[in-house]
């Protein structure tokens, strides 16, 4: 059986040396202290309890400190406390087993070279590992002589001192870069057969040896302090500028914070675009900054970075306010205007003389007059104007002056016409309102009745709101009580 075991361990240990490699304990953290609860199971002269798993009976628990050697190689010193035991209630063949049981605790230290074929960034890393160890077991061997009740012979036995061979098969399980869960089973094959208090001339089971297996889970932790030479929070293994404080770009720094890494950046203290290596260009023409003659302006690479100026009278496009005509400063790059209207000489129709641009450059034309014939006939027909009493009703006493003005406008297409009704304060002022717009409108109407286009009338109504004489004396409310006509051309 304990050759079979051991065979089974080696050839596993073998298929392991084939798996592909990388690194989980390592340089960066090369120290780490593991501890460890199982249970044991012995082989030896009285019995053998492998791979019974009676936890409860045969516990153990250890702790060791393993250090990284090389990429593939730990060393772990390790110490395990356990309790041996076993129970036999009898072999009819061998009377030195019969009714026999053997109570025992060890003390196992194992020195062990752990072979790693997997590291980082493998989240499961098997491990093989073989050395040398020893183990001191005290305790006492009994007969059972009466199973009910119970009753047990102290037989003489003595504290053992073993030297073994480990043999070693377990995995680390990542839970974090510095904490790893662990489980393994360690095979220890040992130079004494004397263990149980059986072997030389008690020899039972025809070998020279007593061996253990320690089945075991637990945890172990890193014990170094991560390097990071520049104290930018990202370790030195995954730093790429392990020697500059960054935080972006895997620990490289970014000073102008533009995305764009300094060792990379042209420009690296001002932040800047990646087209252009990092540096800025704050025109946008492409051209960075420091090489732009008019930063602050779109411009041409044949410009140095300014506009073009493609009149050629040394002003930037820009800066011109006539960039295709050559002209002065002083004239905001244009051509000279000799009579300083603002219209330069070749777009004004009077040079010499200061006009307004809706007039081409001319002087704004005076506003058309009425003719004198015109306007004593219009001073006419507005005194004539009568209207029935409290009625909008025009006086048929009035409409020869009516149509006299009607004529007028038909004989004067430019001219226009405002109307503008007027009462005194007798009476309601909302009936005087009505009354007033009513007046200006029934003369608009008699107008347009006369062949006048409406559009060139416009009639209002004000009531009493606008008195040209006081409304306190009959000869005042006389006077207030008007009808406006305002012939006019339009500007």
């Amino acid at each position: 059986m304990k050759i079979r075991l051991f065979k089974t361990l080696l050839t596993l240990a073998i298929l392991f040396v084939g798996i592909s490699q990388a690194e989980a304990q390592t340089k960066d953290q090369p120290s780490w202290l593991n501890a460890y609860f199982g249970h044991q199971e012995f082989d030896g002269d009285l019995g053998n309890e492998m791979l019974e798993f009676n936890v409860g009976a045969d516990w153990a628990g250890g702790i060791g400190i393993s250090q990284y050697l090389h990429r593939y190689l730990d060393l772990e010193l390790a110490i395990i406390y356990g309790q041996l035991d076993y129970k036999n209630f009898g072999d009819p063949i061998s009377p030195l087993k019969r009714l026999t049981q053997f109570e025992k605790y060890f003390i196992n230290v194992n020195t062990l070279l752990k072979f790693r074929p997997l590291r980082n960034p493998y989240p499961v890393q098997p491990y093989i590992g073989t050395g040398f160890g020893i183990t001191r077991v005290w305790g006492s061997l009994y007969r059972i002589t009466s199973i009910s009740p119970r009753e047990l012979q102290e037989l003489p036995t003595s504290n053992k001192t073993a030297f073994q061979i480990p043999l070693q098969l377990g995995a680390d399980i990542r839970i974090t870069d510095n904490i790893y869960a662990t489980a393994n089973a360690t095979y220890n094959r040992t130079f004494s057969d004397g263990i149980d208090g059986r072997g030389g001339e008690f020899d039972i089971d025809g070998t020279d040896h007593d061996d253990f297996m320690v089945y075991s889970v637990g945890i172990k932790f890193g014990i170094n302090k991560t390097k990071d030479a520049d104290g930018d929070g990202i370790k030195d293994k995954d730093d790429l500028c392990p020697n500059k404080y960054g935080t972006s770009f895997w620990g490289c720094p970014d000073s102008d914070g533009d995305g764009i890494e300094d060792n990379n950046d042209a420009c690296p203290e001002v932040a800047g675009r990646s087209e252009l290596d990092g540096c800025p260009d704050s025109d946008g023409d492409g051209i960075i900054n420091s090489k732009d003659r008019c930063p602050n302006r779109a411009g041409s690479f044949e410009n140095e970075g300014c506009p073009n100026d493609t009149d050629g009278d040394g002003l930037l496009d820009d800066e011109d306010a006539c960039p295709e005509r050559p002209g002065n400063r002083a004239n905001n790059g244009c051509p000279e205007d000799a009579d300083g209207d603002g219209i330069i000489n070749s777009e004004d129709d009077c040079p010499q003389e200061a006009g307004v641009a809706e007039n081409n450059g001319c002087p704004k034309p005076e506003p058309k007059q009425l003719e004198e014939t015109v306007q004593r006939d219009l001073e006419n027909i507005i005194q004539s104007l009568q209207f029935r009493v409290s009625s909008s009703n025009i006086d048929p006493s009035s409409y020869d002056e009516l149509t006299r003005l009607a004529q007028i406008m038909q004989e004067d297409t430019e001219l226009r016409l405002i109307i503008r009704g007027h009462t005194d304060n007798t009476g309601n002022s909302n009936a005087n309102l009505e009354l007033s717009i009513d007046r200006a409108n029934a003369v608009k109407d008699f107008l347009v009745k006369q062949g006048v286009d409406a559009d060139r009338i416009a009639a209002f109504g004000y009531g009493e709101t606008r008195p040209i004489a006081s409304n306190d004396t009959p000869e005042g409310r006389e006077q207030n009580r008007r009808v406006e006509l305002d012939l006019y051309y339009p500007q």
